[in-house]
């Protein structure tokens, strides 16, 4: 028979169990629902990943359609999607997405919000797109709309690979005018389809640098990544 002393250190350690069971119930009912996620296929029967985030639908890849063209080439504007492969290695388009210049990815138009290269249903973000992006994350709107700079606390974190949005941006890095690549490893950067000056806003993410950058000093020739946003 048990003992009294063994019987309360039996109750002891059973409404121990308890509290721990019910703390981790709590835990996982004030813990946010996963991201909702799905895929669409481009014209080429490419599949690519995507997540909502907020009231938004976007790619969490990198688009990797075209025919490659080599990084001392000219894209033009005809009836080949070109793009460009960091260090002219088709791998790298496979794994991390394509370069493009933004006549290209526009498909030399210049509105703003065009299909340009994107999947059926799809569209080159906006300016004010990424904006709403950044600050569902948590930015604040007079940080948002800063130019040339860094903004922001951590919402770059929670874009880049591995990141809590699902956005999942790599450092794919760039293709300058000159047909050189550079900052792979080192920066993820994506256009949006808003000129600003003789450029189009663009953002650029950096492991390291919880903030986003919003900047248009590149010119329009270099190539950089493509993530499309939901119609």
């Amino acid at each position: 028979m048990k003992t009294k002393k063994q019987t309360l250190v039996f109750l002891i350690s059973l409404a121990i169990c308890m509290i721990f069971i019910m703390q981790s119930c709590k835990k996982e009912e004030d813990s946010p629902p996963p991201n909702e996620t799905s895929t669409v296929t481009d014209s080429e029967g490419i599949i690519y990943k995507t997540v909502k985030i907020g009231n938004q639908w976007w790619m969490s890849e990198n688009l990797r359609t075209g025919t490659m063209i080599q990084g001392n080439e000219l894209s033009f504007d005809n009836s080949i999607i070109e793009k460009y492969c960091y260090d002219n290695n088709i791998q790298n388009c496979i794994e991390f997405g394509a370069l493009y210049t933004w006549d290209e990815l526009m498909a030399y138009s210049t509105e703003e919000g065009v299909r340009g290269i994107c999947p059926e249903g799809w569209h080159i973000p906006t300016d004010a797109e990424v904006i709403e992006l950044e600050e569902f994350l948590g930015m604040s709107s007079n940080k948002a709309h800063l130019e040339n700079t860094w903004r922001g606390t951590d919402e770059g974190s929670m874009l880049l690979t591995g990141g809590s949005s699902g956005f999942n941006m790599p450092t794919s890095g760039a293709r300058r005018t000159d047909g050189y690549y550079l900052n792979f490893g080192l920066f993820g950067y994506f256009y949006t389809s808003t000129e600003s000056g003789a450029g189009a806003w663009r953002r650029c993410l950096k492991p390291g640098y919880n903030g986003i950058g919003r900047y248009n000093t590149y010119p329009k020739t270099y190539a950089l990544s493509v993530r499309c946003i939901k119609n």
